[in-house]
């Protein structure tokens, strides 16, 4: 009886959220200087956290002879910075609570910052040094080289890891979207310190540059932070040599790689939907439908309830600047992958032809909402939220908006655009496994 009140309890407090709930005020700040960032100030816990992102800086944009050098670059930004070696650096970010840290994907190079508030001064000096004067030594360098190529060594170990880029390259095919990510033992041995250099200064500059902050600060104490420390970056990007142009998508292929498991990881994909179309909404609910709710997706209720082929199965939307994909991944036993690959397109023409009822839409929609206002408790998903605003030129009051998006989608709206959304032929699938499930016995 106590388990089925606490049950009833969460699906009340699950399904009570509505757009009102949403209260996140958003900033627009420009500096004396001419710094533009987005701001919510939260002063919940005395924490602040950036971020800054530059554009057209992603793997996509690394020479094919140099595959890994953006990622190479976020590796070696942490052997020393100003006139610290790494373990200096390391420390003095470590004596005050500092968090930085930086990645990169296929567009952006990501550099993340999160520090008590009485610390923000020292991090964002800090973060200064290592945007700005990266410590490029010898013993960094090759240490920073040593690592990445002990990372390729074990990605090219992993199931998850070369189905997911199989799946990318079979897609992608010549277009720089399917840049090995990390790089090859091959092209990483090409890259020498002053590529990295001409990186740090070809991307890490004010028109690249897009700024985040979320936390108990003021807005005044951060204009004058990012203006006394971010000044130095260049206010121009170096016309770069390197363009990625929209690609065209190889649909319905298969791919297969080798691997001595006894499970099989399939990675699959058909063409997405841009996060600026005005269609994205309906997609987005009818993905979660499809694969994007754990348990209660169709692909897991169909896969895994009926025909207990799988432990897991899901799907995503993956969205950029030059390609759109709605993705999904399966784990299953080798000896089912044949079906459970036949199941998954059997499933999208299903949908397709007879679209998803009433009770799956409307839990799609509410486990959407409910997801989102869950994630606006944490201020590293708000920071992700005002980044993509940023990035995608939405407006100010995007945050405010995203539920009622949802709200005023209809079954009839999603099931409309199904025909044009889903595509069984068009589905390319990679997978790794000791069996190719694609030849047949």
């Amino acid at each position: 009886m106590h388990n089925k009140l606490l049950l009833f309890l969460l699906l009340f407090f699950c399904t009570a959220f509505h757009a009102g709930d949403v209260n996140i005020k958003v900033e627009e700040i420009t500096t004396n200087n001419n710094f533009k960032f987005l701001f919510v100030e939260n002063h919940d816990l005395p924490v602040v956290s950036l971020d800054i992102t530059f554009k057209n800086s992603g793997y996509a944009y690394d020479d094919q002879e140099k595959q890994g050098l953006a990622a190479f670059t976020s590796a070696f930004l942490h052997e020393g910075a100003g006139n610290s070696n790494a373990l200096e650096f390391a420390r003095k970010l470590e004596n005050k609570g500092i968090k930085l840290s930086s990645n990169v994907s296929k567009e952006y190079f990501h550099v993340y910052l999160k520090t008590l508030s009485e610390n923000l001064p020292d991090a964002i000096f800090l973060l200064s040094d290592y945007l700005l004067r990266p410590n490029f030594d010898d013993n960094g360098f090759n240490r920073a080289k040593e690592m990445q190529t002990v990372l390729i060594k074990k990605l090219d170990n992993d199931p998850q890891f070369v189905a997911k880029s199989g799946l990318r390259k079979l897609l992608f095919g010549k277009h720089p979207y399917a840049n090995a990510e990390y790089g090859s033992l091959d092209t990483i041995k090409n890259i020498t310190q002053d590529d990295v250099l001409q990186y740090v200064k070809r991307n890490f500059n004010q028109e690249k540059m897009v700024i985040s902050v979320v936390g108990s600060a003021s807005s005044q104490e951060l204009s004058e932070l990012i203006d006394n420390y971010l000044l130095q970056l260049p206010t121009k990007a170096e016309k770069s040599v390197h363009r990625v142009e929209n690609a065209n998508l190889n649909l319905g292929k298969n791919g297969h790689a080798f691997m001595d498991i006894p499970q099989s990881v399939v990675f699959f994909g058909q063409e997405g939907i841009a996060i600026d179309d005005p269609n994205y909404y309906k997609v987005y609910l009818l993905n979660y439908a499809l694969g994007g709710m754990s348990l209660n997706s169709v692909l897991m209720h169909e896969l895994r309830d009926k025909l207990g082929i799988t432990y897991h199965i899901s799907t995503f939307l993956d969205t950029n600047e030059h390609s759109n994909i709605l993705s999904g991944v399966l784990y299953t036993d080798n000896s089912t992958a044949a079906q459970a690959i036949s199941a998954i397109k059997q499933v999208f023409n299903e949908i397709k032809e007879k679209g998803i009822n009433s009770q799956l839409f409307e839990d799609a929609r509410i486990n959407i909402i409910n997801s989102f206002i869950f994630s606006l408790s944490n201020n590293d998903n708000i920071i992700h939220y005002l980044t993509k605003m940023q990035l995608h030129n939405f407006n100010v009051d995007y945050i405010d908006n995203y539920i009622n998006n949802f709200e005023k989608t209809t079954l009839k709206d999603v099931n409309n655009i199904l025909y044009s959304s889903l595509s069984a032929d068009n589905l390319s699938f990679f997978e790794v496994s000791k069996k190719n499930s694609f030849i047949s016995n």
